[in-house]
């Protein structure tokens, strides 16, 4: 693994990862569900409390695009 990129929110996750074979091709794409780590995965995961993360409906691309607004309120 080289690289892991994305975020977490309640509605989800969207991570990015890029790897590479034993040969150094690189290859990249979208984490999903039943992905596998032959060895070990350090992860470091930050909690951004002064921070809201959604995925709304965007009618420009079609997509849920990823919404970053200041929490309501004190942590």
């Amino acid at each position: 693994m080289l690289g892991l990129a994305g975020s977490i929110a309640h509605e989800g996750a969207h991570l990015h990862m890029s790897v590479a074979t034993a040969s150094g091709r690189v290859f990249g794409g979208h984490v999903c569900y039943g992905n596998m780590v032959g060895t070990t995965a350090e992860l470091l995961i930050v909690f951004l409390p002064e921070w809201k993360l959604s995925r709304e409906h965007d009618p420009r691309t079609g997509y849920r695009e990823l919404i970053v607004r200041p929490a309501a309120g004190p942590p």
